[in-house]
């Protein structure tokens, strides 16, 4: 038989499992100093994905730890609390991170993002920069867990846990960024 151009859907049998996820939370990566200039600089770069993604508020590019350097001293800082979790300890071949992609986001009244995962990354992070009164949570739905995140806050996961934030009930700007991160 020969191939055909139509793609065959190929059904994936879908399994329940009910296993612990780790996640990490810690306070005060950066200096408030840092977080006014990360504040700034992600509030001046605007909605470059013009909310096409998961993320329906404005979200910039996803290489922002390529042209911030102090976006990139964030990362590093976040690599090594990654790296000492869930890396050199706990295996006699530690795995070598590294950041896939990572993004800022603002997010004003009504803004939210949808639920999703990061599949194709080991790890995803959030660290929060600007968390006002009235800001939505992280939600991990399937876990029936909400986390109210506070500024200076960093947040590690599973890439493959979904997640999502509910609408912003806040006039004030709600501020952070993410990213993806690989194993090589």
């Amino acid at each position: 038989m020969g191939l055909t151009n139509k793609t065959k859907k190929i059904k994936i049998p879908m399994h329940e499992f009910s296993i612990k996820i780790p996640i990490i939370q810690k306070l005060n990566i950066l200096t408030q100093e840092e977080n006014d200039t990360l504040a700034k600089d992600i509030i001046a770069l605007g909605d470059v994905q013009n909310k096409t993604t998961n993320v329906q508020g404005d979200m910039t590019d996803w290489h922002l730890h390529t042209h911030n350097n102090l976006v990139q001293t964030l990362c590093d800082k976040v690599l090594d609390i990654i790296d000492e979790s869930y890396g050199r300890k706990n295996s006699f071949n530690p795995p070598k991170f590294y950041i896939r992609k990572c993004w800022g986001a603002t997010y004003g009244k009504g803004d939210w993002t949808k639920a999703h995962n990061h599949g194709g990354s080991v790890y995803a992070w959030c660290y929060y920069i600007r968390m006002p009164e009235g800001s939505s949570p992280l939600v991990f739905p399937e876990g029936d867990l909400s986390i109210q995140p506070k500024e200076g806050e960093l947040i590690v996961f599973p890439g493959i846990v979904r997640h999502s934030v509910p609408p912003c009930e806040c006039e004030e700007k709600r501020i952070m960024i993410a990213s993806n991160v690989g194993v090589k």
